[in-house]
């Protein structure tokens, strides 16, 4: 297996409220820190989803790519941003990888709910397909509420075996986690803090196992319900 560098700063993360062109693409992000993304680089190795799917691109992207490009799986990220677009595919270039869709489908006004992205161009995209992983990190700001586009997702994630929602400490999103992760056993079920947000994974029973021991092997505090880990986070 060939080692690639991956670029320290890529990764808009989606976390902030402004728009996504207002973060600067060319700034060090340490967003969730090294243990969240050793842990999902060991998660993708040891589960070995088959596809990948991300709404919102960043510094995540470049791992999960890594990882599509390495075992020979199928990834795609859709991404809002031209500037971080334009940042992600740089960064891959770099790491040599040619195997994995990074789509720039920017957001658009919707007759019922915020601004999300083009319908069209996402269905264009993923179409009927299923992915084993979903990871929901976008669109940024109030776009992720808009009830079409978690349709959409909800529809690509109907056989997922491993689900992560960033921001969960807000409550649109971590209803959202809910919704889609409803069939998802409570042990399988973990949030994590950084700074001062939560993400929210959660595994299928199969890939359980893989998921807590990797947390606990890096020592990445997590907890198994939002309650506990709000007031994790509230002491930090």
């Amino acid at each position: 297996m060939n080692q690639r560098i991956i670029p320290t700063d890529a990764g808009s993360d989606g976390e902030a409220n402004r728009r996504p062109e207002q973060h600067d693409p060319v700034r060090v992000w340490f967003t969730k820190g090294i243990s969240f993304w050793a842990a999902l680089s060991t998660i993708l190795v040891k589960a070995q989803p088959n596809s990948v799917l991300e709404f919102g691109g960043g510094r995540s992207t470049t791992f999960l790519a890594d990882y599509v490009e390495d075992f020979g799986k199928v990834g795609i990220t859709i991404e809002q941003s031209d500037v971080w677009h334009k940042k992600i595919k740089d960064d891959l270039k770099f790491m040599a990888v040619k195997n994995y869709a990074v789509h720039h489908v920017p957001v658009t006004a919707t007759p019922m709910g915020p601004a999300w992205y083009d319908f069209a161009e996402v269905s264009r995209l993923i179409g009927d397909r299923t992915f084993d992983m979903v990871f929901v990190d976008g669109p940024v700001g109030e776009g992720r509420r808009n009830p079409h586009g978690q349709e959409i997702i909800a529809k690509a994630a109907r056989k997922a075996r491993l689900i992560i929602v960033d921001d969960v400490h807000r409550g649109p999103n971590l209803r959202f986690f809910s919704t889609l992760t409803h069939g998802f056993a409570r042990e399988g079920t973990f949030f994590c803090c950084y700074r001062q947000n939560l993400i929210a994974l959660a595994a299928a029973a199969e890939w359980i196992p893989v998921v807590r021991d990797t947390f606990q092997f890096l020592n990445l505090p997590y907890e198994h319900h939002f309650a506990d880990a709000a007031s994790m986070l509230e002491a930090r």
